[in-house]
């Protein structure tokens, strides 16, 4: 029999837009929330009853949950920087994640 294992992961990003105009609802600092979703798919494994072990994907997940956990951090020194410069922030937020990647 094959089965299909998803875990879900969350996490919460800030930005601000300083560049929409005046009155705006994303001009100042407002949030989104993001999840990412793991599947695997395969066969049932007759002596446990599983396709993959539920705590394995949490494991794997780790690193990437720490690499988006400094980016939020990183976003909020951005934040301050973006409204010090008056840019749109996830211009500079795709920078923090390029420096941060690997």
């Amino acid at each position: 029999m094959r089965a299909r294992l998803t875990k879900d992961f969350t996490f919460e990003a800030a930005q601000t837009l300083p560049n929409a105009p005046e009155g705006h609802k994303c001009r100042g600092v407002h949030g989104h929330s993001f999840k990412v979703e793991i599947s695997i798919e395969g066969d049932v494994d007759p002596k446990t009853g599983w396709v993959y072990d539920h705590a394995k994907i949490s494991d794997a997940m780790k690193p990437l949950l720490m690499v988006l956990e400094e980016i939020g951090t990183a976003m909020s020194r951005s934040l301050r920087d973006c409204r010090a410069r008056n840019t749109d922030c996830p211009v500079h937020l795709s920078r923090e994640v390029t420096r941060n990647d690997g």
